[in-house]
């Protein structure tokens, strides 16, 4: 006579120590992929937003230093820390300036995010003066925090405008 699953008398499986060590390093390795994909997924949004942050600073500073350093003699009308009223090479009055933590051209939106900024005016002698006719250079420096990071990003540029003699570049 037959026994029922006597067939299976005789094979070998898994006990049930077996499988569970198995699932639990199975879960273990699962884990420790999990946070290792995790902090280079981190690791690539950081840098992302950085450089995003960091390719808008570089296109407001280029756009400050272009027109500025075009401007000649009686174009710039006033500076300040905060602006720099000057007319443009189409002969239209304009300006740089900071409202809140933002960056304009005119009305036009260049940076945003601006933890400070700065334009410091300078004579021939390289003296800091605020009389617009005798300024030849102009440091502009600037501080953006990228979105939720820690680290500001810094920027000091000198802007040295055209046709006019320095005597000193300090």
């Amino acid at each position: 006579m037959l026994r029922p699953f006597s067939c299976l008398s005789n094979k070998r499986g898994f006990t049930l120590l077996e499988i569970i060590l198995s699932s639990l390093i199975m879960a273990i390795l699962f884990a420790v992929t999990s946070i290792i994909i995790t902090k280079g997924m981190d690791s690539y949004i950081f840098a992302s937003d950085r450089e995003g942050t960091l390719d808008d600073v570089r296109y407001a500073v280029d756009r400050v230093t272009r027109e500025v350093q075009r401007l000649g003699s009686g174009q710039l009308t006033s500076i300040t820390s905060t602006q720099i009223n000057f007319t443009d090479t189409t002969g239209t009055a304009t300006n740089f300036r900071v409202s809140g933590s933002s960056l304009y051209r005119g009305n036009d939106l260049l940076l945003s995010g601006l933890s400070s900024m700065a334009f410091t005016g300078y004579d021939s002698t390289g003296t800091s003066t605020a009389q617009a006719s005798q300024v030849r250079r102009i440091l502009f420096t600037l501080s953006v925090l990228p979105t939720g990071q820690s680290t500001a990003i810094k920027s000091r540029t000198n802007i040295f405008m055209r046709n006019f003699m320095y005597l000193s570049y300090l």
